[in-house]
């Protein structure tokens, strides 16, 4: 598509651009769903099951970079990352972290993915949703993420009266705020 690089991006509301990252919401009783690498085989059947919860998640799309390798985490990657951050902050990007990780990427077969199931229900049992919020990633091109533990974890989330929330939404950031027109 077309260069985006000369489009106005001011900032609006109190979500800041760059920096290190955000790493968890401000709204409590929220849990804000992110899945990241897809869009892939199973992103659609993904959402087909949050439009069947009635619940909402942002995807973070990885595009022509799905199946070309993992990137090797050296510690010359963190320079790569710190200067990431600081080029994300001169174009204008707000950087998305999460608080919640069940390491589903690493458990994606039927016989390791309790282990993620584990990690959320920890998680979540001692948390009480008038004080606690998350922001939980996890990754909708893996067989057991999008056919187990996502409904496993919409239902313990439900179950104990936590509400299925967008990144703006957990960061207390106005829907208007979300996307903006171009040129």
């Amino acid at each position: 598509g077309a260069s985006t690089a000369d489009v106005p991006r001011p900032l609006v509301g109190s979500v800041p651009y760059g920096g290190a990252g955000i790493f968890d919401c401000v709204t409590p009783g929220t849990v804000a769903f992110t899945f990241d690498d897809g869009p892939y085989l199973y992103t659609e059947d993904v959402l087909d099951k949050f439009k069947r919860y009635n619940a909402k998640a942002t995807f973070f799309i990885t595009g022509n970079n799905l199946g070309k390798g993992p990137i090797d985490s050296t510690p010359a990657w963190s320079k790569v990352i710190k200067s990431a951050f600081t080029r994300y902050k001169s174009i204008k990007l707000t950087v998305i972290d999460f608080d919640v990780d069940t390491a589903g990427y690493l458990n994606t077969d039927v016989s390791r993915i309790q282990k993620s199931k584990d990690i959320w229900d920890s998680t979540i049992a001692a948390a009480d949703p008038a004080t606690s919020n998350f922001l939980e990633i996890e990754h909708d091109i893996h067989y057991q993420i999008a056919y187990n533990l996502t409904d496993h974890i919409l239902d313990s989330m439900y179950s104990r009266g936590f509400r299925s929330v967008t990144v703006g939404e957990c960061l207390g950031d106005p829907p208007a705020n979300w996307y903006r027109p171009g040129n």
